[in-house]
């Protein structure tokens, strides 16, 4: 079901604010603390959610920010990605950049730059990489939580291995998208 509404709000402004408009949101964050083969699709579902702006706030509002930040700790490789971009679209809206940051998802997001299976989720390095772009846009606090947390080193080794691996990882690397990638064909 989750996969479902992750298909028909993908890049679909007029779905995004349906789904919203008619409480989808609750249940999915609901979701989140249930049964871990859900929790990609679910993180995926909020993602595509988050692109409209007015989404992002009530994401937060209904309690969808811990619950990812925990994913990035907890999840499967697949819901940590999907978190991962949620995050990095949530971060968009300043309330919520200070709000992932008071959940713990810095030094999170942080340590899954430093992960040794970095290789076997691309996706993961640049999405992570995004969420810290937004969450130190415009925000000193962040910038420097994501500094102690090692995040500079983190980043740069990012940079390093992209540069070394192709110029498409490197584009990723410097600018990661913003915006999810269609969901899973398994629907």
């Amino acid at each position: 079901m989750a996969s479902a509404i992750w298909s028909m709000a993908h890049g679909n402004a007029e779905n995004q604010v349906a789904i919203a408009r008619d409480k989808g949101i609750a249940p999915l964050i609901t979701l989140l603390g249930g049964h871990p083969e859900v929790h990609r699709d679910v993180a995926g579902a909020l993602w595509s959610l988050a692109a409209d702006d007015s989404n992002q706030t009530a994401i937060a509002a209904q309690g969808g920010i811990t619950p990812l930040v925990e994913l990035l700790r907890d999840g499967s490789l697949g819901a940590q990605e999907a978190a991962a971009g949620a995050l990095y679209a949530l971060a968009e809206t300043p309330d919520n950049r200070t709000a992932i940051a008071a959940a713990g998802g810095v030094p999170l997001l942080v340590a899954q730059l430093a992960r040794p299976d970095r290789a076997d989720a691309p996706d993961l390095a640049g999405h992570t990489a995004g969420a810290l772009w937004s969450l130190a846009s415009n925000n000193a606090a962040n910038q420097h939580a994501v500094r102690d947390a090692g995040g500079v080193r983190a980043l740069i080794a990012l940079l390093e291995a992209a540069v070394t691996t192709s110029p498409e990882a490197a584009r990723h690397a410097v600018r990661p998208p913003p915006r999810p990638p269609a969901p899973p064909a398994h629907i």
